[in-house]
């Protein structure tokens, strides 16, 4: 099963696409308010007859928040790049992921930080658009930090998934892309088949989907 995770939710529009890619399932990443938003989010689901869930965002880490959303949304992740977020999200038991741990400055994924993922079995979602929307200076700096960040995985076994991470529907990719991409961080054929395919369906067993 290929699963991608996006930010945004025109489920038309991502079920029409996601048929045409070859994408067997896909979660929907976003911020949300109250419990009113996932229910709402969650009636338009049934209504698509598609196989999306649900992740609730944390921006920032929030111990309180993560609780209070685990169990109504279907999974909870923090978007990274800082090292206080980047360690939240490893360390929370209440939180399924870390989306993008690194960014365009000084590195914040350490070998401390993978050590506890390693230690909570906490996988490390590497978005592709993260890489779209960035340019010279900044793009060059991405990969050197990722290309850091993935040679401490590989090191501590970490899990990855890949994902397009679209916030629109110009940014979703194929899961060739995905694969070739895992290639270019440094992940072996192997390896990035295994994260893009049986691994990243392992997530969706563990919440009982």
């Amino acid at each position: 099963m290929i699963i991608d995770l996006v930010f945004y939710s025109d489920l038309q529009s991502l079920k029409r696409h996601a048929k045409l890619l070859g994408i067997d399932a896909i979660i929907i990443a976003q911020s949300f308010k109250s419990q009113r938003d996932i229910d709402s989010l969650r009636a338009e689901i049934k209504k698509s007859k598609f196989p999306f869930y649900i992740c609730h965002l944390l921006g920032e880490p929030n111990q309180n928040d993560a609780k209070l959303f685990r169990g109504k949304a279907d999974f909870i992740a923090v978007i990274g790049g800082s090292a206080n977020a980047n360690k939240f999200a490893v360390s929370s038991n209440f939180v399924d992921f870390l989306i993008a741990p690194a960014g365009y400055g000084k590195n914040e994924f350490d070998t401390a930080i993978a050590q506890i993922a390693s230690d909570n079995q906490k996988p490390i979602a590497i978005p592709f658009s993260q890489f779209l929307n960035s340019g010279g200076f900044q793009r060059s700096m991405l990969f050197k930090n990722y290309l850091f960040a993935v040679k401490i995985m590989k090191k501590f076994r970490l899990n990855a998934l890949f994902f397009s991470g679209a916030k629109k529907e110009g940014e979703l990719r194929a899961p060739q892309d995905f694969s070739a991409f895992a290639n270019l961080l440094g992940f072996s054929k192997e390896q990035g088949g295994r994260f893009i395919g049986r691994y990243a369906e392992t997530i969706l067993q563990k919440v009982g989907k």
